[in-house]
């Protein structure tokens, strides 16, 4: 930035006159200097006319945002003019530091103590432009960079951004060095060039991905900055990460949605003037339900409005269950009912859907709309549907076993068993191991085997089996990581012999990672033994409960 023009000051030694008043006058070669050069500047100081008299004046130059000794060298020095003498000179010079400053650090030059050298009477001197303001433009830069997100086919951004506004040219470039992404085959590996020029304070870059149509873990880039640029240069960080967002649909299965009975009222001026079952309008509507349950979206009208989990006890219901004949508050929420929300807003026509899922897996839910004609008249509308999955869970291609006989075994005993093998693997106390173990007579035709299963968060730590799948009604809900894996232990008995089947399967999308079954025969008919064969031939990567 330039200092702001100050006015004018005079200043004269005065002795007896005997002819006109002489003007001095600095003028300087440059009022801006820069740490890249030019960093001297020389200084005129110019009569008007011969000096009639000899005279001194002393010239200082003093800091204002700039610091004397660092940022410039200090003057302190005599001028003398001779009689006859017309023009004298001296030097401002600027120094190179290695520290980022803002733009420009500003530092004077005055003239000031003038003194008449001979008492003899000559003419009044006087200072025309008594200070000089002078501009040091910095050439040192500290970068930072950062990237972001984005869906593969598009360019991770990378924003690069400068500390101060700086009038020298930058050359930067950014590189990909790392991340679990892999060159040319998830991104281009390609270096990016760009400038951040006079005034500039960011520069926005991308990498570049490729779209494909494999289904993946979101990857990861690890971006690194380059700067080029005659001063110092300070990169904090040098290096971040950006991710490449998977863009593979997500595997869904349809679900039919039936609608049940409702409930129209219409309000006039805030009156109830009219109420009639409600048959809802026909909607082009779709339901998917993510494998393994983990949520919902409902496609209506061409949008697709994705459900979110929340606290059953946060619904008010007590409308929605007075319009729609048949039903109650407690029949909506149910007994330990999960609970998801969706609402979007259509030609200005607010919908809200409501979905529970039961504990025996059924799912309803509750609609209402409410919209305003004129400002007068209101709609109001209510009514109920039924969700159902039209395709089963998934289930692994592993060997299945065919018993010749109704097996009898304990689910407690089994419960042990798998404890015991995973608190050996852990190096943890069985009893430590319990609560994360959950357990279920399966359901399968013929047999009767125990399942126990174990969840596992993101970094492979076993997760309570009250909290695999966190509860918004829970306080601790937005402190709580959902469960990302489980391991299920599937054990049969016939008479001497075990069958052991473990499944490691992924929550979100309901898959089968990897299985293991081994029919033991008459090998041994110790559970512990079966219990840990499967739990070796699963290989869980397990780390030590976090809680």
């Amino acid at each position: 930035m330039r200092a702001a023009a100050l006015p004018l000051v005079l200043s004269c030694a005065v002795v007896p006159a005997t002819g006109a008043a002489q003007m001095l006058t600095m003028i300087p070669q440059t009022t801006e200097l820069r740490e890249t050069g030019p960093r001297v500047s020389m200084v005129h100081l110019m009569l008007d006319a011969p000096a009639e008299t000899p005279f001194m004046v002393m010239a200082r130059t003093t800091g204002l945002t700039a610091t004397a000794g660092v940022d410039f060298k200090p003057v302190v020095t005599p001028i003398i003019f001779n009689k006859g003498q017309m023009v004298a000179a001296l030097v401002v010079e600027v120094m190179d530091d290695s520290e980022d400053e803002p733009d420009t650090e500003m530092f004077q030059l005055a003239l000031k103590d003038l003194t008449l050298l001979d008492p003899e009477p000559g003419a009044i001197v006087v200072l025309g432009m008594p200070i000089l303001h002078f501009a040091i433009v910095d050439n040192d830069h500290t970068l930072s960079v950062s990237a972001g997100s984005a869906p593969e086919g598009q360019p991770v951004p990378v924003t690069i951004m400068q500390r101060f506004d700086s009038r020298e040219t930058v050359n930067v470039a950014t590189t990909v060095e790392g991340g679990s992404a892999s060159p040319g085959v998830d991104f281009d590996p390609g270096r990016q060039p760009g400038y951040i020029r006079e005034g500039q304070r960011t520069l926005d870059l991308g990498i570049g991905t490729v779209a494909d149509d494999e289904e993946e873990p979101d990857e990861t880039v690890r971006v690194a900055l380059e700067a080029y640029n005659p001063g110092t240069i300070v990169i904090e960080p040098e290096t971040v990460s950006g991710t490449i967002i998977d863009t593979t649909e997500e595997d869904v299965r349809p679900a039919t949605l039936r609608y049940g009975p409702g409930t129209g009222y219409v309000h006039y001026e805030g009156d109830l003037v009219g109420q009639q079952e409600f048959p809802p309008q026909i909607f082009d509507i779709e339901m998917r339900m993510h494998i393994g349950g983990s949520g919902f979206t409902l496609s209506q009208q061409g949008t697709d409005l994705p459900f979110k989990r929340i606290c059953e006890q946060d619904i008010d219901v007590s409308a929605a269950a007075q319009a729609i004949p048949g039903t109650s508050a407690a029949d909506m929420r149910g007994a330990g009912a999960q609970a998801w929300r969706a609402g979007y807003t259509v030609e200005g026509v607010p919908f809200e859907y409501v979905l529970f899922r039961h504990p025996d897996r059924r799912l309803e839910g509750f609609a209402t709309s409410e919209y305003v004609e004129g400002g007068m008249m209101a709609h109001n509308q209510f009514f109920s549907y039924i969700v159902t999955p039209e395709v089963q869970d998934p289930e692994p291609e592993v060997p299945r076993l065919q018993p010749d006989a109704t097996p009898v075994v304990d689910p407690g005993a089994v419960r042990s068993s798998v404890a015991r093998a995973i608190a050996s693997d852990l190096g943890r106390p069985v009893a430590e191991i319990e609560p994360y173990l959950s357990t279920a007579l399966s359901k399968e035709t013929g047999t009767s085997p125990v399942e126990v299963r174990l969840f596992l968060d993101p970094d492979g730590r076993p997760v309570r089996a009250d909290r695999a799948e966190p509860d918004p009604c829970d306080p601790a809900y937005g402190q709580m990581q959902p469960a990302a894996r489980r391991l299920i232990y599937t054990v049969h008995a016939f008479e001497d012999r075990f069958v052991v089947q473990s499944k490691t399967q992924d929550v979100e999308t309901g898959r089968y990672e990897s299985a293991y079954m081994e029919d033991l025969g008459s090998v041994s008919s110790g559970l512990d033994t079966a219990v840990n064969r499967s739990h070796s031939g699963l290989s869980p990567d397990l780390a030590p409960p976090s809680d």
